[in-house]
């Protein structure tokens, strides 16, 4: 397979990205999940299409992405700029974009704002940007910043060292079981690096990425007001049985976000496979049709 690594200089440093297929293909960028980074795709990419040219992106603080400055906040419509930059630094008028989970999200949210460049829009087990009622919206915003805060005098310490062996365990931990042994290796090959005491390993991932979820968090009806301004074609991919810490919307709001996308979008596709949040890294193979026929043909 045709696999090569980029790099995208940013006023801090870096975007680091990886890039799948020939360049005279049809291009698609592609965002991983929340912590995780574009190694979330190695499973599936090989399975797509030859007429694709895939750029997977580490997001800032992810991966092998740059940090950014100490005292500098980790935000989507600052995550929605960087992405623009690779867009520009790669010279791409129109392209397709596909996303896993808070990436799947992170791609809804882009499509809303730039739906005249953005063809197709693929979201992997995710169904619209994050959202929350009005009532609870300050409570949780306020958490968020006192979480950020927490977070960022982590900074001053050294982080945790782990062997190799206890990296892989605390991921599948962290991420409820949902991925095998081998999905771990994989992500810990761009999600940590060699420790500089040379007595093990540590994570890559900024601390400060952790709350950007809520911290970023929309109320339902600014939300609804994003999502009906895509008009791209739209593939959501839903898994049938995800852990229930990664189900972010009730049933009603989706079926809402549907309702929308249906009326709204030059065209609607909705899929369910069988398995967990993480389908795409387990089970691939499950994935690839879906993704081809949408995307290729």
């Amino acid at each position: 397979t045709n696999v090569k690594e980029l790099c995208i200089p940013t006023p801090y440093g870096k975007i680091a990205a990886k890039a799948w297929g020939a360049e005279t293909g049809k291009p698609v960028l592609a965002f991983h999940g929340w912590l995780d980074n574009c190694g979330t795709f190695d499973k599936l990419f090989p399975l797509l299409s030859k007429k694709l040219y895939i750029v997977a992106v580490d997001a800032p603080g992810c991966g092998l992405s740059s940090h950014k400055p100490l005292g500098c906040l980790y935000s989507d419509i600052d995550t929605i700029l960087e992405y623009k930059r690779v867009v520009e630094f790669l010279g791409w008028e129109k392209f397709s974009i596909l996303g896993h989970s808070l990436g799947g999200a992170m791609g809804l949210f882009f499509t809303s704002m730039h739906s005249e460049i953005v063809e197709k829009v693929v979201a992997l087990d995710i169904a619209k940007v994050l959202s929350v009622p009005l009532g609870v919206f300050p409570g949780i915003i306020a958490k968020s910043i006192n979480d950020y805060i927490k977070q960022e005098k982590k900074l001053s310490n050294l982080p945790p060292v782990y062997t190799p062996e206890s990296a892989i365990e605390r991921l599948l931990d962290g991420m409820h079981g949902e991925i095998t042994r081998e999905g771990a290796e994989i992500l810990l090959k761009r999600g940590s690096r060699p420790s500089d005491c040379g007595k093990g390993v540590i994570f890559t991932r900024d601390l400060r990425c952790r709350p950007v979820e809520y911290l970023n968090v929309k109320n339902h009806e600014l939300m609804f007001q994003y999502i009906k301004a895509i008009r791209s074609e739209m593939l959501l991919i839903m898994a049938t049985n995800p852990h229930p810490n990664y189900v972010s919307n009730s049933p009603e709001m989706r079926e809402m976000a549907y309702e929308i996308y249906r009326k709204n979008s030059k065209r609607f596709v909705l899929e369910h496979v069988e398995g967990n949040h993480f389908v795409h890294l387990n089970n691939p193979e499950r994935v690839a049709p879906l993704v081809n026929k949408f995307l290729a043909d």
